[in-house]
């Protein structure tokens, strides 16, 4: 396929997504810019990703849709055994030796395979040194990431809506790297009950009357316990109101009914996995 078509066919899948709307917009943003022009046009020019948002808000899944997107764009270079991969940035006191560049490096390393070097996008999660920002080793891990900087794509990620935390993160990392921002918003109960809904008729199956009023009730709940993490607990619920389904209807219309959500809801245990037999024919969102 050619780079134009190849281009053309990604970002009608990334717009054909549910959410991710932050994305999608600067994704279009640059598809506009690149589409005429030669290949490679944005080699070490495009600006890095600082990425903030609630805990369960897709930030890895962020990263291999822009990644994949610019690889068929041919936008940046890739080389290596995989387009990305994701780094956590342990938090050491300053007592105790800094090790986090080794380990850097030594991960990069084995996804660079036998190429020279690795070119692509690297995740970093940075929780855990907010409110730590102006300790050494954080200026000597971004000192050494600025260092190797006309070679990959960062995102830095960080899970806060307080905006103190956020200007602090951004503050510090544009002193080493030319950086964007990118909030990713949540969504709310309702837009999440459309997903599940979206979710489970991806997998074939349809809904009757009055079914959303009663998973938004169920998302509220779901929503406001501790253990919640986001889309992936929306999936697995997801998952679970289609095992519920096959374990209790003998029906072979696959419509999902007031009636199966009440059952559902007073036995409602979702951790459990969906049936095998259930093929899913398109992802939801950016949630994987």
């Amino acid at each position: 396929m050619k780079r134009a078509d190849a281009m053309q066919t990604r970002i009608e899948a990334i717009n054909a997504l549910k959410g991710g709307d932050e994305i999608k917009a600067k994704l279009n943003e640059l598809h506009h810019f690149l589409k005429d022009k030669e290949p490679y046009v944005l080699l070490n020019s495009l600006a890095d990703f600082l990425l903030v948002g609630k805990p369960g808000c897709g930030m890895k899944t962020v990263v291999s849709t822009v990644s994949e997107y610019l690889y068929v764009a041919k936008a940046i270079d890739f080389c290596g055994k995989e387009k990305w991969f994701s780094f956590e940035l342990n938090y050491t006191t300053p007592e105790s030796h800094f090790y986090e560049i080794d380990k850097f490096k030594q991960k990069m390393y084995v996804i660079k395979g036998f190429n020279r070097y690795f070119k692509g996008s690297i995740y970093i999660n940075l929780d855990k040194w907010i409110g730590h920002t102006e300790e050494d080793y954080f200026k000597l891990f971004l000192n050494f990431l600025s260092s190797i900087d006309d070679r990959i794509l960062f995102f830095f990620g960080i899970h806060t809506e307080k905006q103190e935390e956020i200007d602090e993160i951004y503050a510090k990392l544009y002193q080493y790297i030319r950086i964007d921002l990118i909030k990713l918003r949540f969504p709310d109960t309702k837009e999440l009950s459309e997903l599940v809904v979206s979710f489970i008729q991806n997998k074939g199956f349809t809904f009757s009357e009055n079914t959303l009023a009663i998973i938004q009730n169920m998302i509220e709940i779901v929503v406001s316990q501790s253990q919640f993490k986001g889309f992936r607990t929306i999936e697995k619920f997801s998952d679970a109101i289609i095992y519920h389904f096959f374990m209790n209807n003998n029906n072979q219309t696959k419509e999902i009914t007031v009636d199966i959500l009440d059952s559902y809801q007073k036995n409602s245990f979702y951790v459990k996995p969906s049936s095998g037999d259930v093929e899913t024919k398109q992802t939801i969102g950016f949630i994987r």
